[in-house]
């Protein structure tokens, strides 16, 4: 699974700021990959409705991800994602 292509789908969508997939630990491994993803401000999406946006885009090849709406990505002072903290919340 290409994880920069399902960020780059799902950043074209119109509520997406920003997107950071990470491969789901293997002790709980019900899931391959999970995705947190920020909301412009005010938007209503659901996780649901993004999973679906997804699907229509890649052809209904997502079962084994997840998507977690998050307020901000964690990220060091000089901008870089913290990919580890995102793997605690696993």
């Amino acid at each position: 699974m290409n994880y920069s292509m399902l960020e780059n789908i799902l950043l074209k969508h119109p509520d997406v700021v920003e997107v950071c997939t990470i491969a789901v630990p293997k002790p709980c491994k019900e899931k391959e990959a999970k995705i947190f993803v920020v909301l412009k401000n005010n938007s209503k999406v659901t996780p649901e409705e993004l999973m679906a946006y997804l699907k229509s885009q890649i052809n209904g090849q997502s079962e084994k991800i997840e998507i977690a709406i998050i307020d901000e990505l964690p990220k060091s002072p000089s901008g870089i994602v913290l990919r580890r903290e995102l793997v605690s919340r696993c």
